[in-house]
């Protein structure tokens, strides 16, 4: 078994972290492990061989620098040293830098063993508090582990789902298929790598076993379906489902039961349910005639689902993307996201202010927010919930002619501003969590700008600082951040096609690689 030893455990024979990673600092750190550090050695069970080879690892900067990595992410820390179990969540994008691949080797044997002690739990939760860290394991531990962990939760899914073959009774098919899509369940899939694929999809088909005994009704095959949309799937499949939800809604995918099973009704009965449905006629229009139910706003309701994309659209998206990533270098990704690349260019570029000065000044604040930053902080406030942009509003108050749908599939979570581009228009603000999408509307010529980070925080302006800062109402911005920051706040865009009704943008990117805005109808330029 690998133990976790963590430089930290001897911080009393240096100062920081980066005194470690000149050649004067490790030296002396070294020279101190082996006068005085045999004690500690010797508490974490190191023999006399195990001492002298962590010593010589320290000849390795990267060694250093992982170690540093690994204490910055508590719960990270506190499994490989306590073994007590949190969610892991990257916070600080180490997954994203160009060193992730051999962090994941240099963790990996000590996270392994750590995570393999949870797979005797009957606990679902913990098993995907478990689960979430296996993105950090490398391709010669991540199976392994995986395997480990969700298979007990996948045979229980099975074993449910087969149990349901001699059900009679929607409501007792409900009662045993509601709990296989729970939401821990559905997390733990989704943390499964590509090496457990198959894992997610025996969970998929398990669960879609359901759909043909003769106790599933359509709405409940609905509501199954919708669920299984949670899971991250490739595009084939992923399509696959949205077709099924087509089907169904179109009476292509037939189900057994159809709700028509007798019942014995007393007269009484009968003229209290008429009394009642002629005061509610309108509520029995909506069971009669929208037999499913929908999570999107009743004006975006319709048989294509404005509130996602298409199979078609998304078949655009994908001839997009590949067109975008191929013009994106290689050497662009390989970008050390430690490195601040603001205020090194050549390149001027000269615009006229906007009409909207209010919506000038919030842009202007984040542009001088992002030219000031260094990227990889470790000192962030509390993460706290976004409460709007000074002088903004909600943007679900916004009112417009044009219906517009954003989708979120970055790894960052998003401010988006939208201003009407006049001297006094309105201006409205909200935050895009990763993986949400949210429908707002439109006008013509409106202006909008999007900041791409992570990890929101309440702004505290430095004090004695003779660089710019951001004005008084600058209240709140992300910690963690890399180039994709900067650039996201630079990309400024108007609605100029005034002719359509709906719209709809889909956001891309992470730490590695550029972070951009989709328009699937072509409707936005730069400005």
């Amino acid at each position: 078994m690998s133990v976790f030893l963590p430089i930290k455990a001897f911080h009393t024979f240096y100062n920081s972290f980066s005194e470690l990673l000149t050649s004067e600092g490790i030296k002396s750190f070294q020279e101190k492990l082996k006068s005085e550090g045999e004690s500690i050695f010797q508490s974490y069970g190191f023999s006399k061989e195990e001492q002298g080879a962590f010593i010589q690892s320290l000849n390795n900067p990267k060694f250093v620098l992982f170690h540093s990595w690994t204490e910055q992410n508590l719960p990270l820390f506190q499994l490989l040293t306590e073994n007590k179990l949190h969610s892991f969540k990257d916070s600080a994008k180490h997954l994203q830098h160009q060193y992730a691949e051999e962090y994941k080797s240099f963790i990996s044997p000590f996270l392994a063993d750590s995570l393999l002690k949870f797979r005797s739990t009957e606990s679902f939760e913990i098993r995907k508090k478990a689960l979430s860290f296996c993105q950090l394991l490398d391709k010669n531990h991540n199976a392994l582990v995986e395997s480990q962990l969700f298979s007990p939760i996948l045979q229980e899914v099975k074993n449910k789902a087969k149990s349901c073959q001699s059900l009679q009774e929607e409501k007792e098919l409900i009662t045993v298929v509601t709990p296989l899509c729970h939401k821990d369940i559905i997390q733990s899939t989704n943390y499964l790598s590509r090496a457990s694929y198959s894992l997610k999809m025996e969970y998929v088909d398990a669960v879609l076993s359901v759909l043909k005994y003769k106790s599933c009704s359509p709405r409940f095959a609905n509501w199954v379906l919708k669920e299984l949309k949670q899971v991250e799937l490739n595009n084939e499949h992923q399509y696959k489902i949205n077709d099924l939800i087509h089907d169904l809604k179109k009476g292509d995918l037939q189900v057994r039961n159809h709700g028509k099973e007798k019942r014995i009704v007393k007269t009484s009965t009968i003229l209290t349910f008429l009394a009642v449905l002629l005061l509610s006629s309108s509520a029995f229009w909506l069971v009669k005639y929208q037999p499913f139910s929908e999570d999107e706003e009743e004006e975006f309701s319709n048989e294509t689902s404005f509130m996602q994309f298409s199979v078609e659209e998304r078949k655009q998206l994908d001839s997009l993307l590949m067109v975008m990533n191929g013009n994106i270098k290689n050497d662009d990704l390989q970008i050390d996201q430690g490195t601040t690349l603001i205020g090194e260019s050549d390149v001027l570029t000269v615009r006229q202010s906007f009409v909207n000065q209010q919506f000038e000044t919030i842009h202007q604040d984040f542009l001088i927010d992002a030219e000031g930053r260094t990227y990889l902080s470790s000192n962030c406030n509390d993460e706290v919930d976004f409460y709007g942009i000074s002088n903004t509003e909600n943007l679900s108050k916004r009112k417009g002619k044009i219906k517009a749908m954003m989708k979120n599939e970055s790894d960052y979570d998003i401010i988006f501003v939208i201003a009407e581009e006049t001297e006094n228009g309105k201006i409205h603000s909200t935050l895009i969590k990763k993986g949400e999408t949210i429908s707002f509307k439109m006008k013509p010529n409106d202006v909008m700008f999007l900041v791409a980070g992570n990890h929101l925080e309440n702004y505290k302006r430095p004090q004695n600082e003779s660089k710019e800062l951001p004005s008084e109402e600058f209240k709140q911005r992300f910690c963690y951040v890399d180039d994709n920051y900067y650039n996201s706040i630079i990309q400024v865009h108007q609605l100029q096609n005034s002719t359509i009704s709906k719209v709809k943008f889909l956001l891309k990117g992470e730490g590695s690689s550029y972070f951009y805005l989709i328009d699937i109808h072509s409707v936005l330029v730069d400005v």
